[in-house]
């Protein structure tokens, strides 16, 4: 399986990036490893020690691990982190997608207010595919 790293929206007049966080328990890893995003291994040990994992995509599509954290309030600020280190963010519109955690979502909001240049930041909940790979508490976040 694959996802799409870049993708065109007419009213950016450009293409967007995509980094995603995986936040939850141990049956949120169990369907990366099920997908064959994480080994048996990586899921077991990363589940036993409860690392909050930042999932990411590839050029060629393939989702890759970003960064992790032992907290999720210390992933999500890495998140930010990341997209602040990314100048292709400035001007762009941010997608804050949320799979029941909206007070989540609004933090990842204050942080990027603070941290990043986004002309637009929405706030939105999962649906479809995406509440397989967020799982209940992910965060996926597009730009």
């Amino acid at each position: 399986l694959r996802i799409n790293y870049e993708w065109s929206d007419p009213e950016m007049g450009d293409t967007s990036t995509r980094i995603t966080l995986q936040t939850t328990s141990v049956e949120t890893l169990d369907t990366l490893r099920k997908a064959g995003r994480l080994t048996r291994v990586q899921s077991i040990v990363t589940g036993a020690l409860h690392i909050k994992l930042l999932m990411g995509a590839t050029p060629e599509g393939e989702i890759c691990k970003k960064g992790q954290a032992m907290s999720v309030k210390q992933a999500l600020n890495k998140m930010v982190a990341l997209m602040a280190d990314d100048l292709k963010h400035v001007g762009k519109r941010l997608s804050i997608v949320h799979c029941n955690c909206l007070e989540r979502a609004f933090y990842v909001k204050e942080l990027a207010m603070k941290q990043c240049r986004f002309d637009e930041i929405l706030v939105s909940d999962t649906g479809g595919i995406a509440t397989m790979y967020a799982n209940d508490g992910g965060i996926v976040v597009a730009y």
